[in-house]
């Protein structure tokens, strides 16, 4: 017989002893026992008033012809098509979550959250890509690279007109990649041994025959790397001869405090150039059509105290303004656009040194760009007074200054404003890629 003991909370009484029945709980306070606390007040709460998320559709002003086409994405990802001609906004595509992936002549190409791919052309229905797998990055001509899963997994390329080609295997380790300006090389990174926390990798430059080269190792032993960490972000000067890459350790404390490790690499030599620590934020590092390279110096822990500089091409640096970020190149190089720390902006002509400063007229300054002649400039501006980001895009020209688009964000307000490349694409200048 199976016997069940029950195992109760109770103190053992003596033999022949009744329990007597436990006192209702009482808030009377006994003086005579010492060891009776005196219940706390139930205290009042007040719930602290939040702001409401309110993403909305963005709002246009009316026609600017002069204005181009603007396609912007909102807090949740969708995309906006505004027609300077006509001053009519429009929704792009009922779907949400899109990224920007990449500029070009014709239009915008964007990445969705399952790695679909879609092309806004400037005016005009949207057209699906094709893209062979979850697509990674989109090159200059809209070759496609992604990556797939499963018995035929692995890294693919397709061309506009191709069918896709597997260039490597799904075991070789390949993670950020990047095209080349040519859309014929592929730099990207390799994990070998993925068991660690933080691993090392190492960068490669997939060369036209379809060959992996290594062009920087951050391995010190088999699962660590050196003090910069490892590479995470690459970027190929226009010109294709020169990559600028972020380095992270993988700790976002540590990289906040420490910054994150700059390096100039040539691709023919393997030579890499450290340039010191930045924020690693993409909209801090910026290549001119001339192989200039802008960047913030400093950290994200002291962003305030962080630095715009300057690297020429012969490999002198300068600073160009001791609280600057967000810079933006003219399109022929010759001129160079940044973010100030008092929430204005600047433009500076590099030949001829003149700098005029800039202004939004309906709040501050959290974003620039220039047109493709480098005369007339689109502005991002944060409007003051609300706990939401909640901005304005302003075209800005020769005795011109009129609000394009109004009602852009919605979200929480960060300190760190949004990338105004990230948010908005604009047929009349130059993107970033």
């Amino acid at each position: 017989m199976l016997a069940i003991v029950v195992v109760g909370s109770a103190a053992c009484l003596p033999s022949g002893a009744t329990e007597s029945a436990s006192p209702a709980p009482s808030n009377t306070v006994n003086p005579s026992s010492p060891h009776v606390s005196t219940p706390l007040a139930t205290p009042s709460l007040t719930a602290r008033p939040q702001p409401t998320v309110s993403i909305l559709p963005p709002l246009a002003r009316g026609a600017l012809p002069e204005a181009g086409v603007v396609v912007v994405r909102d807090g949740f990802g969708s995309l906006y098509r505004y027609d300077g001609a006509t001053g009519r906004v429009e929704p792009v595509i009922s779907f949400t979550g899109w990224t920007f992936a990449r500029q070009t002549a014709s239009g915008l190409y964007a990445i969705g959250l399952q790695g679909g791919v879609v092309f806004v052309p400037w005016s005009g229905a949207p057209q699906i890509v094709t893209c062979g797998g979850v697509a990674l990055a989109i090159s200059a001509t809209g070759a496609c690279a992604s990556r797939r899963y499963g018995p035929d997994g692995g890294l693919y390329v397709q061309y506009p007109g191709a069918a896709p080609l597997r260039i490597l295997p799904p075991d070789w380790g390949a993670g950020q990649i990047a095209w080349d300006p040519s859309s014929r090389r592929l730099a990207l990174t390799r994990t070998v041994d993925q068991r660690c926390v933080r691993c090392p990798n190492a960068l490669y430059v997939i060369t036209p025959d379809g060959s992996p080269r290594l062009l920087y190792d951050t391995h010190v032993d088999e699962t660590h790397f050196g003090p910069l960490g490892a590479v995470a972000r690459v970027l190929w000067s226009p010109a294709g001869d020169l990559i600028a890459a972020s380095l992270s350790t993988g700790c976002a404390g540590c990289d906040s405090s420490a910054g994150n490790g700059l390096l100039v690499i040539d691709p023919a030599s393997d030579r890499a150039i450290p340039l010191g620590v930045t924020p690693e934020m993409a909209p801090d590092i910026a290549w001119s059509a001339n192989g200039d390279l802008a960047f913030v110096s400093g950290t994200l822990e002291r962003l305030a105290d962080s630095e715009l500089k300057l690297r020429r091409r012969d490999g002198s640096i300068t600073t160009i303004d001791p609280r600057g970020s967000r810079p933006a190149w003219s399109a022929a190089g010759d001129r160079l656009a940044w973010v100030r720390g008092d929430g204005s902006a600047a433009v500076v002509d590099l030949a001829g040194g003149d700098r005029r400063p800039i202004r939004c007229a309906d709040g501050d300054v959290a974003g620039i760009r220039f047109d493709s002649s480098g005369e007339a400039l689109l502005l991002l501006c944060r409007l003051p007074g609300s706990d939401l980001d909640r901005y304005s895009i302003r075209y800005v020209a020769s005795g011109r200054d009129t609000v394009v688009l109004e009602q852009v964000g919605g979200t929480l307000a960060y300190a760190i404003g949004p990338d105004f490349f990230d948010l908005a694409a604009w047929s009349q200048g130059p993107g970033r890629e």
